[in-house]
């Protein structure tokens, strides 16, 4: 018994320890380039997260949002998942320099006064819009932390919900 009691502290502790996600993208002329890794235990084990390539997907059932919509409670479950996310989640550091443009430099214009005030707002950000092409070129840098354990308390908080939807699915 008490090694059980062990072993489940231990997880316990080990769930507690959060995860630093940090992150690097370059998009220039068309080309793109990013890595990322995790950190955990405060640096001791780090893993690099590589690109997986994409499958060609097969099936025959479609997942329908709507089934999950019609559920009491889903859509409070929802709000609540998110705003446990939000929590879970912490920005130690973000730094971006964009240049957007699009077709129609009134249609960049419109983009630019929506970003325009997040621009302003957050430090560490710069984008500036290109009036006389269409671009998308960026640099972003970053470093996130991730509390492991609220991430899975608001996953298991909106479980009973998608079992529910995933067993309606199957019909």
């Amino acid at each position: 018994m008490s090694a059980l009691i062990a072993i489940f502290s231990t997880l316990v502790v080990l769930l507690i320890i959060p995860v630093d996600l940090e992150f690097s993208m370059l998009r220039r002329e068309g080309r793109s380039e990013g890595k990322a890794s995790l950190i955990w235990l405060f640096g001791l084990t780090r893993v690099n997260l590589r690109p997986r390539p994409e499958f060609p997907r097969s099936g025959s059932g479609r997942f329908r949002i709507l089934d999950m919509l019609e559920m009491r409670g889903f859509v409070w479950s929802m709000k609540r998942f998110v705003r446990d996310l939000f929590r879970a989640v912490r920005i130690l550091d973000l730094r971006l320099e964009a240049r957007i443009g699009l077709d129609d430099p009134a249609e960049t214009g419109r983009l630019w006064a929506m970003l325009a005030p997040w621009v302003l707002w957050v430090p560490d950000i710069r984008i500036e819009p290109e009036f006389s092409a269409q671009a998308f070129d960026f640099e972003a840098r970053g470093r996130i932390r991730i509390s492991v354990i609220r991430v899975l308390k608001a996953i298991f908080a909106l479980a009973p919900f998608m079992l529910r939807a995933m067993r309606k699915w199957k019909k």
